[in-house]
């Protein structure tokens, strides 16, 4: 079984939001969750786990333990409940937002910053649209990575990132608002160049093992086709 690496409980009751280091929560959403072979990895590099209602489901398949589980409770199953009885229950059955944003805001009230994203993609394709424009709202506080089986997601706002990954691996970007941009190592660059939405950067390569994307203006969502990817504010 895989458990976050802090006591949820400990954690938010010594005021985490004024710790130095940066606090991570992991949040299964209710759509594909792979077992990835590197979950317990995944889980580790979280301080706090996180399911959106239905997502407790799949957990419990995984035998994946959560910390917080949010939502109407409409979707999770009577055995999910038994076992994760030592989860922190969050009511939210208010019908004007989705589980994500519901998970969303908790994360943000409660001081985290960073949040990594499980889930995101499923059946329903508005859904999984939707969820990536859903979290700009969140950027202000934290940052936002999407996890997928073979590739990753970054939503950038006004900073300079710099990404470690290996060599040859695909790029794309695309604007998620009129963006100013600039690339460098990768095989085609930028320079303060602006895109505006509609823009897609299909399937650049990175050709060095340290990256740089500087978003001057705007918001861009980032997605490098490998499963091992770092990335840290410059």
């Amino acid at each position: 079984m895989y458990k976050s690496s802090a006591d949820i409980h400990l954690l938010f009751e010594s005021r985490v939001y004024f710790c130095t280091y940066i606090v991570t929560a992991l949040l299964f959403l209710d759509g594909n969750i792979p077992c990835f072979k590197n979950m317990e990895e995944i889980c580790k590099s979280a301080e706090v786990i996180v399911a959106a209602d239905g997502a407790a489901n799949r957990l419990h398949e995984l035998e994946i333990f959560p910390d917080l589980i949010v939502g109407d409770f409409d979707s999770i199953h009577e055995d999910c409940r038994n076992a994760f009885s030592q989860a922190e229950y969050i009511h939210r059955p208010e019908q004007d937002a989705t589980d994500f944003e519901k998970c969303m805001r908790m994360i943000s009230s409660r001081g985290i910053e960073q949040v990594r994203i499980v889930g995101a993609v499923g059946k329903r394709k508005d859904y999984s649209l939707s969820h990536f424009f859903m979290a700009m709202q969140f950027l202000k506080d934290m940052r936002i990575e999407f996890l997928f089986e073979d590739s990753s997601a970054y939503l950038l706002t006004t900073k300079t990132w710099a990404f470690e990954c290996p060599i040859n691996t695909t790029m794309s970007l695309i604007p998620m608002m009129t963006c100013k941009v600039s690339l460098q190592g990768f095989q085609y660059l930028l320079d303060q160049e602006v895109l505006e939405p509609g823009y897609v950067g299909m399937s650049n390569v990175v050709t060095h093992s340290e990256s740089r994307v500087d978003i001057l203006e705007g918001v861009a969502l980032v997605f490098f086709l490998h499963d091992r990817v770092m990335v840290k504010e410059m």
